[in-house]
């Protein structure tokens, strides 16, 4: 018999959604700079490695070890497709230590990867366009965006808090037709899973962090630069695993297993509870 973890929207201690998450209680940090530490840095020739740690960046990467290692373990959902779908699988899952070449990470994993080359990107609920953004890691151009979603718009009533989706690794032919300030719907289309940098040395991917924020401290972002790298700041923002969004439709959830359900055109989700896969999912 396997474990169960119940999972229940009307949590006492404070806001929070009832989703398992990685208690942060510092701010955020430049986020990309820690995803590929350990691929990544070791490309990346001695002189261009001592200018990212002069601009601070070896600081993000403290601060995102901090985070995830405060006592809070991963939370070890892993994730079962529907069958008859062909979707594109979590490469890797949040709080993982090993990348995707199979090394080990010098510092857990802050969200998770997944898809492969040209699959669509979607939104996983409704929500609000908050940013779009350019950031340069030093290995090609690439365009973050950033959506706002309600309590309502993840049918989770009577919650304290918002969600704040961040999508990694987009490219901006890809995401022209979005606009901040728009309104999306569950389903809508963002852009399409692309090479990191549209450099093809690196496996295909869009990287996804969830963040839940106190609503009446979802203004307090701040924007910063540290050399070419453009982040953002919310100091009373956490991180959670997507995962836990993605399974507030199970009553429970039994050894871990969060139930992916794919978006149907035609389905009725207005009484579904957190995300669907934010990834389309053709019938096979």
């Amino acid at each position: 018999m396997g474990s169960k973890i119940e999972y229940s929207v009307d949590v006492a201690h404070g806001p929070s959604s009832g989703c398992p998450r990685v208690s942060v209680d510092q701010p955020m940090y430049p986020r990309r700079s820690v995803r590929w530490s350990r691929s990544l840095l070791m490309r990346i020739p001695a002189v261009f490695l001592t200018g990212l740690l002069l601009m601070g960046l070896a600081g993000a990467l403290g601060a995102a070890r901090d985070a995830l290692a405060d006592g809070s373990p991963p939370t070890e959902l892993t994730p079962v497709y529907p069958e008859n779908f062909a979707c594109g699988p979590i490469t890797s899952l949040f709080g993982s230590m090993t990348d995707l070449d199979h090394s080990r990470r010098s510092e857990p994993h802050v969200g998770i990867d997944l898809g492969n080359r040209g699959d669509v990107v979607i939104a996983p609920a409704d929500g609000v366009i908050r940013a779009i953004w350019r950031v340069e890691h030093g290995w090609g151009d690439d365009w973050n965006v950033l959506l706002l979603h309600a309590p309502a718009d993840l049918n989770l009533p009577g919650q304290a808090v918002v969600y704040f989706t961040e999508f990694d690794h987009l490219r901006r032919d890809d995401i022209a037709h979005l606009t901040v300030g728009a309104r999306v719907r569950r389903g809508d289309r963002i852009g399409v899973v692309r090479h990191p940098g549209n450099n093809a040395q690196f496996r295909a991917e869009v990287h996804l962090e969830v963040y839940e924020v106190p609503a009446n401290r979802q203004d307090e972002m701040t924007w910063h630069t540290d050399g070419g790298f453009r982040y953002w700041v919310n100091h009373a923002a956490r991180l959670i695993d997507p995962l836990s969004l993605l399974a507030q439709h199970q009553r429970e959830i039994v050894d871990g297993h969060v139930e992916i359900v794919p978006y149907h055109a035609t389905g009725d989700y207005r009484a579904f509870r957190g995300f669907i896969y934010p990834l389309s999912c053709p019938n096979e």
